[in-house]
């Protein structure tokens, strides 16, 4: 999931949006495989309650995991609307240069990428 979801980001930084196609089709698969996992993670969470094998604090935190990556999918369909957004906007106005002090925020994201937030 944090894949599609850097690669939205850097795409809204380049103003290279991704095609509409390509998007449905990672959307459609990462949402079947949240919709799998959440349903596995239920029925091992009814299972644990009989058999007692996984800790309470391991079950939290799979369940934060499993609530991460959801919103993480749907901030990444944010992501992708607004980098349309972004260039509608920039088409209605002429397609107006990118300030310098944007430019600089701009490189910031893109320099600051995710290797600091997600360890792969």
């Amino acid at each position: 999931m944090y894949r599609v979801f850097e690669e939205l980001v850097k795409r809204f930084i380049k103003l290279e949006p991704m095609g509409a196609e390509e998007y449905e089709r990672r959307r459609s698969l990462i949402k079947g495989q949240l919709r799998t996992t959440r349903s596995q993670y239920e029925l091992l969470k009814e299972q644990n309650k009989y058999l007692k094998q996984i800790p309470c604090d391991v079950n939290e935190t799979w369940e934060k995991y499993l609530d991460f990556n959801s919103k993480l999918f749907f901030k990444s369909q944010e992501i992708y609307n607004a980098t349309q957004q972004r260039l509608d906007w920039r088409l209605e106005r002429g397609e107006p240069p990118i300030s310098n002090e944007f430019n600089k925020v701009l490189e910031m994201l893109a320099e600051g990428g995710f290797s600091s937030i997600i360890k792969r």
